[in-house]
């Protein structure tokens, strides 16, 4: 793989501390690079032996030949032990009883899945016209607050390319995901596209109750 730019996603504070001027700085950010790191993405990807033929076309196909690659490059290092004490200290009750994994993903590694989150998001927008970025500003008990996520899915939920793809790569380093990059898309699709063609103008739709309740992805956050 050639030299890397990872991206910069370092915080001095959670979402959930932040105020919405901050949150709000934050999306117009993410939005804004997505095709600049794509991008960076696209030279690290062509930078590697066997892996010079992928063009990012955004076609559900291309995810296959990425998700090999991603697979091939994921890294982890050794957990610290303050890093196991603040987890624990941040967890709730139930949690501290819980072993912590001694490995983690390195910081390129979580940089690579935060760079393929918004190819597989462009993925899933350029491919169904009914999908769109979303931001979630209102609850601060929704999982998915303060992140962009793609909705427009049946039943309200969305899909949240910088969680889901932290949790895929967690399975990879774990060897416990047996689903390829084009699986995880498709299965979306199924499961979740199943609406009549209705279109979302702009963004004053989901503003005006479209998505007023979420079906959370996921409820178990990231250890």
């Amino acid at each position: 793989m050639k030299k890397y730019r990872s991206a910069l996603l370092s915080f001095s504070k959670s979402f959930r501390d932040m105020n919405q001027q901050e949150l709000q700085a934050l999306y117009n950010w993410y939005v804004s690079v997505i095709p600049k790191r794509i991008q960076v993405l696209t030279e690290a990807v062509k930078g590697t032996s066997g892996y010079e033929s992928w063009e990012p076309d955004f076609s559900p196909d291309s995810l296959e030949l990425l998700g090999r690659w991603f697979a091939h490059t994921i890294k982890t290092r050794n957990r610290t032990r303050e890093e196991k004490k603040e987890i624990y200290a941040n967890a709730p009750e139930w949690f501290k009883h819980v072993k912590v994994s001694d490995e983690t993903l390195t910081t390129q590694t979580l940089s690579l899945a935060f760079d393929i989150g918004m190819y597989v998001g462009q993925v899933f927008l350029k491919n169904n016209p009914r999908l769109r970025w979303f931001h979630e500003l209102r609850r601060k008990d929704d999982i998915h607050y303060g992140y962009p996520v793609i909705a427009g899915f049946i039943k309200e939920i969305c899909f949240n390319p910088t969680h889901m793809l932290r949790v895929y790569a967690r399975k990879l380093m774990d060897k416990e995901n047996k689903s390829t990059l084009k699986d995880l898309y498709t299965i979306w699709i199924e499961k979740y596209m199943e609406l009549p063609d209705v279109r979302l103008n702009s963004r004053s739709d989901l503003d005006q109750g479209m998505f007023q309740k979420y079906v959370y992805t996921s409820r178990k956050r990231e250890t």
